[in-house]
């Protein structure tokens, strides 16, 4: 890693990066999750979907007594609702009086979870035991892993169940289990899912759950948390100018609820739940559990790099803050950063030969969010997408 630090030595470039308003080029912003849509989701009964998509929004207080009723009958079972205690912030080995944790391995046979035919219970005990904190070198968690891969379809995608055509849905979860053991889009099996997924984008930037099928919210909502999940440019995934997220807004209400497909003529309470968390900029699990009892490791963050001509860097980082996750990047992307500090905090005045200068400079967004804190003291979280870019406040 490259990085000076310089005595601080102009103001008026210092907040440009503390206050965030620089815009080198036009972004094509994710769509956001209305207030209306966070109200008819607090006007349901609480589920392990509705949990999750409330939790991707920003919810942090959530009542899990409705778990308590829960009996749980599948590998699948325990792995939605070990989603949605993580979601929540609370411990999967106690939640209800019940150890979620240890039901799920309890399905483990056959060096797989579940039933040997179905595949989609072993992408979701992946998700749900990274969720509940297993290391990725856990013999289930990498059994389970290996048979999500000695099960993609020849075309890339993945189905629920060996020996069907793939869909959209299980490509895409396959993708975030995948991803979530560490395997990036270098890895041929996830680089084939996602020309899989590409090739399903339809005209209206939308996607269908099969190739032949009308593009519809909740699969749309599902390759959007895939591709997130591995750090992909949603605004580059178009198709003759519409997005997956330009499509979502189509199918909303007044009332917040999103519609399965364009015909329908009331919201759908899963297909909005899926929504949420898409249109967040979140994936599953939408939260990692993190144990008070134990040191936690620094959040999981996308880090990307744009100066006015390139892509600097895009990737994972650990980071705990918006400077950390920046010089974090940079011994595996190559670039220098050179830092100013200040009584306001610390500056990037430079990112290799991208120099601050008269009006241009780096500048940051969190979620796409402007904050007015410096650089180090923007505290990131799980999943964050932090971006950081270079122009010139006219731009």
């Amino acid at each position: 890693m490259k990085f000076t630090i310089k005595k601080f030595i102009g103001f008026s470039l210092l907040l440009v990066a503390v206050i965030g308003v620089i815009i080198f080029k036009p972004f094509v912003l994710q769509a956001e999750v209305t207030q209306a849509t966070r109200d008819y989701l607090h006007a349901q009964a609480l589920s392990d979907w509705v949990v999750m998509g409330l939790a991707a929004t920003g919810e942090n207080n959530f009542n899990l007594d409705y778990l308590v009723q829960a009996n749980p009958q599948s590998a699948t079972d325990y792995s939605r609702s070990i989603l949605a205690i993580t979601a929540a912030n609370q411990n999967p080995m106690t939640v209800a009086n019940r150890d979620w944790l240890t039901g799920l391995r309890g399905f483990f046979n056959n060096n797989q979870f579940g039933s040997i035919q179905l595949i989609n219970d072993d992408i979701w005990a992946v998700l749900a035991l990274h969720a509940a904190g297993t290391a990725n070198d856990d013999n289930q968690l990498v059994a389970a892993k290996n048979f999500i891969l000695a099960n993609q379809n020849q075309e890339g995608g993945w189905s629920y169940r060996i020996g069907l055509g793939s869909d959209s849905n299980n490509t895409a979860a396959a993708l975030m289990a995948l991803a979530a053991t560490g395997l990036g889009v270098n890895d041929q099996a996830v680089s084939r899912g996602l020309r899989y997924l590409r090739d399903m984008q339809g005209v209206d930037g939308g996607f269908p759950y099969q190739a032949g099928s009308d593009s519809d919210g909740a699969s749309t909502a599902w390759v959007m948390a895939g591709l997130q999940s591995l750090n992909q440019d949603l605004a580059a995934w178009t198709r003759e100018g519409h997005t997956a997220a330009s499509f979502l807004q189509t199918l909303v209400l007044a009332n917040g609820s999103y519609r399965w497909q364009l015909g329908d003529q009331e919201g759908d309470l899963i297909t909005t739940a899926y929504a949420a968390v898409a249109l967040s900029n979140h994936f599953y699990p939408v939260r990692l559990w993190q144990n008070p009892n134990q040191p936690q490791p620094a959040p999981q963050v996308s880090l990307r790099i744009e100066s006015p001509s390139s892509t600097i860097c895009q990737m994972t980082v650990s980071a705990t803050s918006v400077l950390a996750a920046l010089l974090n990047g940079a011994e595996t992307c190559g670039y220098t950063v050179h830092i100013t500090n200040s009584a306001l905090g610390s500056y990037v005045s430079g990112i290799n030969n991208w120099q601050a200068g008269g009006t241009e400079g780096w500048s940051y967004r969190v979620n796409w969010q402007y904050s007015r804190l410096s650089a180090d003291q923007q505290a990131v979280q799980q999943n964050d997408q932090v971006l950081w870019f270079f122009g010139n406040g006219d731009d």
